[in-house]
């Protein structure tokens, strides 16, 4: 068990030495599949939902990488006070590019992102409108051009905004859960020297 080990830890050592890149920047841009919206014990399947990512990682193969990611849920199938939710979100972690030969342009692209999601709820001290999320995603670039694919593998509850009631409480209206959701993106990817 200990040589598996040994030789596991030498081979990405070697794949790390190798396969040095630069920082990178990306823009995504692409929509969930399928997303499905929870409320009052009922499910309805949401229409185009746009996700839009602003990414960075910093040099060599496994870097450290940040995100923020703006997403728009569509929900006009609920009971909700418009048509889309916005939702932000925050996150950070292990980014890894995988070049193919000399073009530090193209390769594969790994994200393992934790972080904080939110639905704004535009601070109101009266809504717990933040959780913590994770982002998955793997895209194929080539030359600059990224392909690719994401997940958020845990459940988001998001709530609504509150009122004041005529009894000096607080109401939240409006709450839905989504499940974990995937979706497919295109973007670019920008590298510096």
């Amino acid at each position: 068990m200990k040589r598996k080990i040994i030789h596991i830890v030498v081979f990405f050592a070697s794949l790390l030495s190798l396969n040095q890149v630069h920082a990178q920047a990306w823009t995504s841009f692409g929509s969930t599949v399928g997303l499905e919206l929870k409320q009052n014990n009922a499910s309805y399947e949401s229409a185009f939902s746009p996700d839009v990512e602003l990414g960075f990682r910093w040099p060599t193969t496994v870097g450290f990488g940040a995100v923020v990611d703006l997403r728009w849920i569509n929900t006009e199938k609920i009971e909700w006070f418009s048509d889309y939710k916005f939702i932000w979100d925050v996150y950070v972690g292990p980014s890894f590019f995988f070049r193919f030969g000399d073009d530090y342009r193209t390769g594969i692209l790994l994200n393992t992102f934790f972080g904080y999601s939110t639905s704004g709820a535009w601070f109101d001290p009266d809504v717990s409108s933040g959780s913590f999320s994770i982002k998955l995603s793997a895209d194929l670039v080539i030359k600059g051009v990224m392909i690719g694919a994401f997940w958020y593998p845990l459940k988001q509850h998001v709530e609504g905004n509150s009122s004041s009631s005529k009894y000096g409480g607080n109401m939240r209206f409006g709450e839905f859960d989504m499940p974990s959701r995937f979706g497919l993106r295109i973007g670019y990817v920008f590298t510096f020297s």
